[in-house]
């Protein structure tokens, strides 16, 4: 990683490193790993990333499921 390369690149193109690394996205934003599915839902994400905000620790999922949605794919089938 070279990160004067990126500068460059970013001034040559006329576009904002700060615009696409540091400003606040709202959730309905569309996201560039939005098409991955990593088995939890993005509802289950946002919630995560509103407790984290207000420092709230998720209990973990051994003990109680927290509806992450991952058992609707068959990777987490019997995981909560």
């Amino acid at each position: 990683f070279n990160l004067d390369t990126w500068k460059e690149a970013m001034e040559k193109n006329n576009l904002s490193i700060d615009f696409y690394a540091n400003r606040e996205r709202s959730y309905d934003e569309v996201f560039p790993w939005d098409h991955i599915d990593v088995g939890v839902s993005k509802k289950f994400l946002i919630r995560e990333n509103e407790k984290a905000k207000s420092d709230t620790v998720t209990p973990d999922c051994r003990h109680k499921c927290n509806a992450c949605g991952i058992n609707a794919h068959d990777i987490g089938r019997g995981m909560c």
